[in-house]
């Protein structure tokens, strides 16, 4: 598994989910983090090329951990050990949580990406739904009009510029007071509203923390539209729920279940 350099290293467990094994790992007396992917990741649309090139991007600029190795074809990537306590530790707040994550989004977004390939590595919103709902086998008949809907909200958006999104950006990925951005995997260029809109989703914010967020992201220099932000929300809506749809199918975790039963909630069920 580990390269020739890291050769007698000792590396200990720290966690397990389907996708990933992760280890503390000591060689010459150094720490590392270490991160193995699980089997191919190819059926969420993970592409770990992507993610070592925009980690490094990210790391240059002192947002995300350092990168010492990575092996793009395995899913194996070492990176430097930062020791720190992620935020679910700090019990923050809704809105304290929303205006952080505001200001740490807009640095993101300002990371410079002249000389990128655009086209190996923007993220296709209309076909990231497709291929996710391509590979959803019990599929909730209200799903397809949701999709139908979602690809006419999109094709109805005029294009913006790019930035560098991380795509999955809570409590659970920051370490630390600057904070650190860990777990690239679904890193791209993409649409920085629906960066936004995937952030108010996945950190189940109510309208108060998703206006904080959008407020935080602004005053540091964002530039997002409220409008086009609202029209995002349900399509990262049922972004999640597909791909939490299909990590439950493939696993059987009680986890994704739950986030099934969210997303359909907030997405299906009429706001009064």
């Amino acid at each position: 598994m580990l390269p020739n350099r890291f050769a007698g290293a000792d590396c200990r467990l720290l966690s397990q989910t389907p996708l990933a094994r992760c280890y503390q790992m000591r060689h010459q007396g150094e720490r590392f983090f270490v991160r193995q992917a699980i089997g191919s990741h190819q059926f969420l649309g993970i592409d770990h090329y992507k993610v070592q090139r925009l980690q490094h991007l990210a790391a240059d600029a002192g947002l995300a951990p350092a990168l010492h190795y990575v092996n793009p074809h395995s899913g194996l990537f070492i990176s430097h050990w930062l020791g720190d306590d992620n935020w679910t530790q700090r019990n923050l707040s809704p809105l304290s949580l929303a205006q952080g994550l505001g200001g740490l989004l807009a640095r993101v977004h300002a990371l410079p990406t002249a000389g990128l390939p655009e086209a190996a590595l923007r993220l296709d919103i209309g076909l990231r739904l497709q291929h996710y709902l391509s590979r959803v086998c019990r599929r909730d008949p209200r799903i397809t009009p949701c999709y139908e809907q979602a690809r006419h909200r999109l094709s109805l958006l005029p294009e913006v510029p790019l930035v560098v999104c991380h795509h999955d950006v809570h409590p659970g990925n920051l370490l630390g007071e600057l904070p650190w951005l860990v777990d690239w995997e679904y890193a791209a260029l993409g649409d920085p509203a629906f960066e936004l809109a995937l952030c108010w989703v996945t950190n189940d914010f109510d309208p108060a923390a998703g206006a904080q967020l959008l407020g935080a992201y602004v005053a540091a220099g964002g530039q997002v539209e409220a409008e086009r932000l609202t029209n995002l929300l349900p399509v990262a809506r049922l972004l999640i729920l597909l791909w939490s749809q299909l990590l439950w199918e493939k696993f059987g975790d009680d986890t994704f279940s739950g986030l099934v039963s969210q997303q359909s909630q907030r997405l299906f069920t009429p706001e009064v």
